[in-house]
């Protein structure tokens, strides 16, 4: 078989297996003059240290000179991503365009691409969400959006079809398999331990220390559910799993059977000591109701997610989680008690948004609630400085008379503290108008 036949072979395989994972907006016929297009267009778009922009749609937008083509760093330089599956898809449309037609450019551009995603990786194993980096919280290990775990996948992809990605060379196979490797290797370190418990993952992770770290204002670092699937998915993924490996992906699934709320569904991020779901808006608050930050983030952000269940009715199917547990016999399960029970109070009057304003008689109404109510040691209310309420009942309902303060704003502070010495602190803004 002649080597052109046997690229071709090989290029019919990798678009039947990949064409839906280059993304719907490159779902066109490869041989047709519109794919060429297409290709001219996001080689047009390519940065020049490798990489593509996100949330432009390259079958469509086309690049006039002169035109951004990503987001610059301080020195100046435009910055591709990973984030939304960009670039990643920009690289095998162009491959399979390749493929099929032979075209240098379409492989020079991949070539160039491959060696901005290797470049981009820290020495740690993980990629940031930008390279080169921008600086902020998109310079951490980004798992948010499935960004390094997509990397990791298309580099699985390249060594599976070796033949069709031969004019890389063996320099960088070689790399790309240290890759791999190194990345495997952060992502077994940067899984959260609780109490000598693995649980999952954060959306982002420090690229030297392994910690779970701030996003944006609204992104704590915590224990995440639905960034943490294609993590697990991922390890599921791999041959012959080590020790560690098997370990790591009992310890997620075990961490999604407790984690799941009444409803069924999983909040998306849970504080990393209690296993709380916990919420905030912009002014990066932590509450502990998604109806307790500002409407435009309620229904701005994806706060639960029904993503984990597909991943755990994989795990138990077959018994995989049984024969999991069975090679691992010094693995100990997670359960709920390992993380600390927190006092949450919870705000029926005044509502933390909208921000009320009230007159004459304030009704403050606040229920604890505990996974072990006896642990409650004392909750204590405020004003301001001035306290309204001290004792340890889990049903609070303190009328308060505002005629004697000043009209303005005020903030409403409940410290709540258990018998294991777990303290937590929850506010309210109120405004006065009598």
């Amino acid at each position: 078989m002649s080597s052109k036949v046997r690229v071709g072979l090989l290029a019919i395989i990798l678009i039947v297996a990949c064409s839906q994972l280059a993304g719907a907006q490159y779902s066109i016929p490869l041989k047709s003059e519109r794919a060429i297009t297409v290709a001219d267009n996001i080689i047009a778009w390519q940065t020049e240290s490798g990489g593509w922009n996100k949330n432009i749609d390259f079958s469509s937008v086309m690049y006039q000179p002169g035109m951004s083509r990503g987001e610059r760093t301080s020195s100046g330089v435009e910055a591709g991503t990973f984030d939304n599956s960009a670039s990643i898809n920009e690289m095998k449309f162009l491959a399979m365009m390749y493929a099929t037609h032979g075209t240098e450019r379409y492989k020079d551009a991949v070539i160039k691409g491959v060696d901005w995603m290797l470049d981009a990786q820290y020495p740690s194993g993980g990629w940031p969400q930008y390279y080169p980096l921008r600086g902020g919280y998109s310079d951490n290990v980004t798992f948010n959006d499935g960004a390094m775990t997509n990397v990791l996948k298309y580099i699985q992809e390249i060594l599976k079809y070796r033949g069709l990605y031969e004019y890389l060379g063996e320099e960088r196979f070689a790399r790309l398999e240290a890759a791999l490797d190194k990345g495997l290797e952060f992502i077994l370190k940067a899984q959260i331990e609780v109490n000598g418990h693995l649980t999952a993952w954060c959306q982002q992770h420090d690229p030297v220390t392994y910690e779970p770290k701030m996003g944006r204002s609204y992104e704590h670092p915590s224990i995440v559910s639905a960034e943490s699937v294609p993590i697990v998915e991922f390890l599921m993924s791999l041959p012959d799993p080590s020790d560690e490996v098997r370990r790591a992906i009992l310890s997620a699934l075990e961490w999604f059977e407790i984690s799941r709320l009444p409803n069924g569904q999983w909040a998306r991020f849970y504080d990393i000591q209690s296993n709380v779901p916990i919420f905030s808006g912009r002014d990066s608050i932590i509450r502990y109701e998604v109806t307790d930050i500002e409407m435009e983030r309620q229904k701005g952000y994806s706060w639960f997610s029904g993503n984990p269940g597909t991943v755990l009715d994989k795990g138990r199917r077959g018994g995989y989680m049984d024969q999991l547990r069975e090679s691992l016999p010094d693995h100990k399960s997670i359960t709920i008690d390992v993380f600390t029970d927190p006092a949450i109070p919870k705000f029926n009057s005044p509502k933390i948004q909208p921000p009320p304003t009230v007159k004459g008689v304030l009704e403050i109404d606040i229920e604890i609630s505990m996974r072990n109510p006896e642990n409650l040691e004392e909750v204590v209310i405020k004003i301001d400085q001035e306290e309204v309420y001290r004792g340890n009942d889990l049903q609070i309902k303190v009328p308060f008379d505002t005629t004697g303060l000043r009209n303005g704003q005020y903030m409403i502070t409940v410290e709540t503290l258990t018998k294991l010495g777990t303290a937590l602190t929850h506010t309210v803004n109120v405004g006065v108008n009598n």
